[in-house]
């Protein structure tokens, strides 16, 4: 079979390492992590892909994303079959299945994962959405404009609510593969465990 792949960069490496095992053909398309920021641009983005495919070059379009922040929702392909795995997010991908998610999920919350992608995505200079975290808030919504909106107390509990995420993770996992143990990545992780805390 020959196949249309459509993934984030994130996956860059594990993609291209199952592609080279595949027996199909695989062409890749790798679209900007900062998608996952701004669901809203990021379906937008994913359905632009899937629509300059040509008809009838492919016998499907592989949808290489999780439901990540919903941002699957509503793509659909007219022309060629498109295939969407059954996964949370790309965690899914890189511990094996849901299953295993599902497993390393509950026995450890409170876990941050990395992999080589997240580490080295930001490195790739491709587009990055305005970040829409705190929904009409936004990340980069400075604290005098929240408190001229919703008063000086209001305003900061908001900057610490929408700041403090990471203050939920006890705990960094760096995943790894054999095609990946050469790159210096887990100890970066490491560091970034350690500076956290």
């Amino acid at each position: 079979m020959f196949l249309k792949l459509i993934a984030c960069e994130v996956a860059y490496r594990e993609m291209c390492y199952g592609a080279a095992r595949s027996i199909n053909q695989i062409e890749h398309e790798f679209l900007s992590q900062g998608y996952h920021d701004n669901p809203d641009v990021g379906v937008h983005r994913i359905q632009e892909h899937i629509n300059a495919v040509e008809a009838d070059r492919y016998d499907g379009i592989l949808i290489g994303y999780g439901l990540c922040n919903n941002m699957l929702n509503g793509l659909q392909a007219t022309h060629t079959q498109l295939i969407v795995p059954r996964a949370h997010d790309c965690i899914t991908f890189f511990l094996g299945s849901k299953e295993q998610y599902h497993q390393h999920f509950h026995a450890n919350p409170g876990t941050y994962y990395y992999t080589s992608g997240w580490l080295e995505h930001r490195k790739r200079g491709n587009e990055r959405p305005k970040r829409r975290q705190g929904a009409a808030l936004g990340g980069d919504t400075s604290l005098e404009t929240m408190i001229e909106k919703y008063g000086e107390e209001n305003a900061h509990f908001l900057m610490e609510t929408l700041w403090n995420w990471t203050s939920h993770y006890s705990r960094g996992v760096y995943i790894d593969f054999d095609f990946t143990t050469h790159l210096p990545y887990k100890k970066e992780a490491q560091e970034i465990c350690e500076k956290r805390g």
